[in-house]
């Protein structure tokens, strides 16, 4: 979700640029690029599909699109929840209040449940098992990515906790 300064994402063949209230949504597989000035404000989530399966099983197995049909009225609405869950938890970061983690996590598994429901299809197979073997050899520098979140990770760091030279480990990642 973008709130204000200049954000433009590139990812597949589309270069977009953020408005206030947009949102945007990058599946796992697409190689993507975000360039933001200093002073924008937005949130950005990232669901693993790995802890998402221990809820929706076939989680890795689905591709998502935000696009939709005007016209269909469930879709706009579903959207427009979805907007509001990423504002409330936006303005959660910001306010922190005490019960922040318990809010914040409802509003995450609300949105996903409505990704699920709305805007979500099967993947195809062959991308499917590829996606799951790249993703199967990712996740646990993903894991320790996120652990380690506060501090300075570099490319060397990265290539070398999976034994991979920098050239393949760009292009798998």
């Amino acid at each position: 979700l973008f709130e204000k300064g200049t954000v433009t994402c590139k990812f597949e063949h589309s270069t977009l640029r953020a408005k206030p209230g947009d949102l945007y949504l990058i599946n796992s597989h697409e190689v993507h690029e975000t360039r933001c000035s200093r002073d924008a404000v937005y949130l950005c989530v990232h669901i693993l599909p790995s802890r998402m399966c221990l809820y929706v099983p076939e989680f890795d197995q689905l591709q998502f699109s935000l696009a939709y049909d005007p016209e269909d009225e469930e879709k706009a609405e579903a959207y427009r929840q979805l907007q509001n869950h990423m504002e409330a938890i936006l303005l959660q970061t910001k306010e922190n209040p005490q019960a922040y983690w318990l809010e914040q996590h409802a509003h995450l598994f609300s949105a996903a449940a409505l990704l699920v429901k709305h805007f979500s299809q099967a993947m195809p197979l062959e991308e499917r098992n590829l996606q799951r073997s790249d993703m199967n050899r990712l996740e646990p520098l993903l894991e320790e990515v996120q652990l380690r979140h506060g501090e300075d990770l570099s490319l060397d760091w990265a290539c070398g906790e999976l034994g991979l030279n920098k050239e393949y480990f760009c292009r798998l990642f």
